[in-house]
């Protein structure tokens, strides 16, 4: 993740913004990402990515639904507050997140 992240600010820079990097290791840290999301943005700010710091699969399981529900709840005053790119590196789950449907691309198998 790290290249990508590197190859986002450098697209950003080539545009004269910046790119923000945060990372969840823990539910205590939904609150306060959600904090700086909803907060009014600087123009310079290109992207900003979240990504899944590690953790045990049921604490990461917890972490992402919680940030994915408050997400989905505040999203009109977040893509007020945030008019910018936000790009989620969660955990590849095996299992479906609570409440999703099954989505699949590419070819179907038959």
């Amino acid at each position: 993740m790290a290249e990508l992240v590197a190859r986002t600010r450098d697209l950003a820079l080539s545009t004269v913004r910046r790119v923000d990097a945060l990372r969840l290791a823990k539910l205590d840290d939904v609150a306060p990402t959600l904090g700086r999301l909803l907060a009014p943005h600087a123009r310079d700010v290109a992207t900003t990515w979240i990504a899944d710091a590690g953790g045990s699969r049921t604490e990461r399981t917890q972490l992402w639904t919680r940030l994915l529900r408050r997400l989905n709840e505040r999203r009109d005053a977040l893509r007020e507050a945030h008019p910018c790119g936000l790009i989620l590196v969660c955990p590849r789950a095996r299992c479906r997140w609570p409440g999703t449907k099954r989505r699949t691309r590419g070819p179907s198998a038959a």
